[in-house]
């Protein structure tokens, strides 16, 4: 076997290049003392495929923190939007990248790869859906309502108007299609951030990056709270609903029941923002990249 003086990887003996990292590997040689017992040293002994991956990632968490920041911030949350969109492309960029070097975490990466884009798509396909729905509902009964522009608005016009909404079946499957893309959008959402968290965590233990061990972790613990709200929600409106129609007291259960609704799974959601935030800096800071 021939031991890699770079990463420390056990390769064949005929072999040049080093399977892991690409290094060339010479006959003779003293093993790096600076060797962990995983084979890794730190990012700046990798070959520089793998060290321009590991700082696209690096590059694409700053855009994602900022993102996140300015998202949350009146006035300026549109610009956040936007950030966040740019570094979530540089992020598909980066989990390509590595999802194409010779770590162990290459493989992990790839799945959250493929989910991000899934996600990406599938949000882009639910955006331009949405806007077809409303111009095919509104342009019919903005036409009916400018054609009785000097008449006077009255029932038989009202039903007219409802009738004109109704008529097209083109509005009925764009519904149905959008349902799909916002349960996809969920799936996706929460399958990518898993499997990131779980890539990150993996990545850490390739670099020896404790920061980024704990930002995967972090991750993956703001996922499981936001799905938690998600449901908790989910099931409180069910709850709401049933209630209304078995006790009939629409307003009296809604005025007891609305800020339980409200607050609660607002509430877990906004600490896993908070523990999301926190995790993206860590594994941020953790990827100490030679620029």
């Amino acid at each position: 076997m021939k031991i890699c003086p770079v990463c420390g990887y056990s390769n064949p003996d005929d072999t040049v290049f080093c399977e892991r990292c690409g290094s060339m590997i010479n006959q003779s040689f003293t093993p790096n003392p600076a060797l962990n017992t995983q084979g890794i040293t730190n990012p700046q002994s990798f070959d520089p495929r793998t060290q321009d991956a590991l700082s696209s990632l690096k590059s694409a968490l700053f855009w994602i923190f900022i993102g996140m920041i300015l998202g949350i911030i009146p006035f300026v949350d549109f610009a956040g939007i936007i950030i966040l969109i740019i570094g979530a492309i540089k992020l598909i960029i980066a989990l390509n990248k590595i999802s194409k070097t010779s770590l162990p975490s290459a493989e992990k990466m790839k799945r959250a790869r493929d989910w991000l884009i899934v996600n990406f798509v599938t949000e882009i396909v639910l955006v331009v859906t949405a806007l077809a729905f409303f111009i095919l509902l509104l342009t019919p009964i903005y036409a009916s309502i400018s054609s009785t522009t000097h008449k006077p608005l009255n029932n038989s016009t009202v039903i007219g108007i409802n009738k004109i909404s109704s008529i097209n079946p083109a509005t009925s499957w764009l519904l149905i299609v959008i349902l799909i893309m916002e349960i996809i959008v969920f799936i996706s959402t929460f399958a990518f951030y898993f499997s990131f968290g779980n890539g990150l965590q993996s990545l850490g233990n390739d670099i020896r990056s404790e920061s980024v061990i704990k930002g995967g972790k972090r991750i993956i613990t703001a996922t499981i709270l936001l799905l938690i709200s998600a449901i908790g929600s989910f099931v409180l409106i069910g709850g709401l609903i049933i209630s209304v129609i078995a006790k009939q007291q629409a307003l009296s259960i809604l005025a007891s029941s609305l800020l339980i609704i409200i607050l609660v799974p607002a509430l877990i959601a906004i600490v896993a923002y908070i523990i999301l935030l926190i995790g993206i800096y860590s594994s941020y800071s953790g990827l100490k990249i030679s620029w």
